[in-house]
């Protein structure tokens, strides 16, 4: 399994990254071959996974992507999050087919663990874009009833923090040019990214 941080503050350790990519992946199997989601004994998870957390489980599928759901708030133990969030990437993504058995040998599943959201503070869009350009993390961004959120990993994809926060306004269902408005709010977070 590859490890990759996107900050050096480390949320799981080894056994506990290993344990929750097994997990997704048994999740997905037996959904797949009973209909039934997977059920495990508390007294086998690691102590650290008991806690409340969030995750965004993702498949992919000969380097393309084939299913990713997840959450930004923690709201169960990580683990049930991880169960639930590797069905629903498996089965209900609302962007794919559900996955068929035939394909579950050719899939890569990636967990990426969440750590807690904090508040940043900019009062103007040079701010943001400062702030931004030095620190490369999870972002939420709101305004009024819209929202949105990017994991790290999205950086990869945009030339600039404009155009990153300009997509991330668009997710939100917002004109590009939103993150600007000063009735916008960011929240950040770290994520810990296990990988098959």
């Amino acid at each position: 399994m590859k490890r990759s941080f996107e900050k050096t503050n480390k949320i799981l350790e080894k056994n506990e990254e290993i344990f929750l990519i097994t997990l997704a992946r048994d999740a997905i199997t037996q959904y797949l071959t009973t209909g039934k989601k997977l059920t495990v004994k508390e007294h086998n998870v690691p102590n650290a996974l008991l806690k409340t957390g969030a995750c965004v489980v993702t498949i992919k599928k000969e380097g393309k992507l084939r299913g990713s759901i997840g959450q930004i708030t923690s709201r169960q133990p990580i683990y049930l999050d991880v169960i639930d969030n590797a069905i629903s990437a498996g089965f209900k993504d609302p962007h794919f087919l559900p996955l068929e058995e035939d394909e579950l040998a050719d899939l890569k599943i990636s967990v990426s663990v969440l750590g807690e959201l904090r508040s940043v503070a900019c009062t103007s869009p040079v701010e943001a874009i400062t702030y931004f350009e030095k620190n490369k993390v999870g972002v939420v961004l709101n305004h009024g009833k819209n929202h949105a959120s990017f994991l790290p990993s999205e950086w990869k994809r945009f030339p600039d923090v404009r155009a990153f926060l300009g997509a991330l306004c668009e997710k939100a269902g917002l004109g590009a040019y939103a993150w600007q408005d000063k009735e916008t709010t960011f929240a950040v977070f770290d994520v810990q990214l296990c990988e098959e």
